[in-house]
């Protein structure tokens, strides 16, 4: 299952992700075995400068940018250690965390909110199993600040109709992920209940084996923010 951490929730924020187990394997400490884990942070706070990302006491990033990411990395399980230092400790304060994960489990740390609304942190586990039959597999993960949105999943070039993927009304909510025959989607976001458009993503392209994750956010700035003016960008959970 999915595990929680949060910092400061935004204003009536739930935080909801969806579970998944991945794969690993033990790794060597200090001439010891130890279960491992695999963890990804993300940073989706604007208003956090460059993070100083350190796991199990090892930096693995001096300096990641917003909308940037670290790739997995081990992390010991149990006990294992996640600090974060933003550059901007004022809007954001550097903090360390304590991780139990699932052995063997693949999770994505994010880092998000804005400014005024200070900060906020999820932590979800990730599917890195293959589907069957080279099947490809697609999860969308909606952390924009605005309020209520459908979903839809659709091949590339469709136009919204008919009943939605979901409708993603909390913060950092996704869907679970879906299994699709390789080929060209699109995601759209529209007002809930119709299908005006607020979000096109374009095509997207899924290749046998690969699982993704779509992520869908403000298009935020340090000091400004248009929560209704969305942008995306993907993450590879496998392949």
């Amino acid at each position: 299952m999915a595990k929680l951490t949060n910092y400061s929730f935004l204003a009536g924020a739930l935080i909801m992700v969806s579970s998944a187990v991945g794969c690993g394997g033990n790794q060597q400490s200090g001439g010891g075995n130890f279960a491992s884990a695999s963890l990804r942070v993300l940073v989706l706070n604007p208003s956090a400068g460059t993070v100083q990302v350190s796991v199990d006491g090892t930096m693995v990033s001096s300096n990641l940018p917003y909308k940037g990411d670290t790739g997995y990395v081990s992390i010991k399980t149990p006990g294992g250690q996640l600090s974060m230092a933003p550059s901007n400790s004022v809007t954001v304060a550097p903090f360390t965390e304590p991780l139990d994960l699932a052995p063997n489990s693949h999770n994505t740390f994010l880092l998000d909110g804005w400014a005024h609304f200070n900060s906020s942190s999820s932590l979800m586990a990730d599917d890195n199993t293959p589907a069957p039959n080279s099947a490809a597999k697609l999860r969308i993960l909606d952390v924009s600040l605005s309020v209520i949105r459908d979903i839809y999943l659709l091949p590339a070039g469709s136009t919204p109709s008919g009943t939605p993927l979901v409708a993603l009304s909390a913060f950092n909510t996704s869907t679970p992920y879906q299994t699709l025959a390789p080929g060209s989607y699109e995601v759209f976001v529209t007002r809930t209940g119709t299908t005006q458009v607020l979000f096109d993503s374009g095509p997207i392209s899924l290749a046998a084996g690969q699982n993704r994750t779509f992520v869908i956010f403000s298009d935020c700035q340090p000091n400004t923010c248009d929560f209704n003016v969305l942008t995306s960008l993907m993450l590879a959970d496998l392949n």
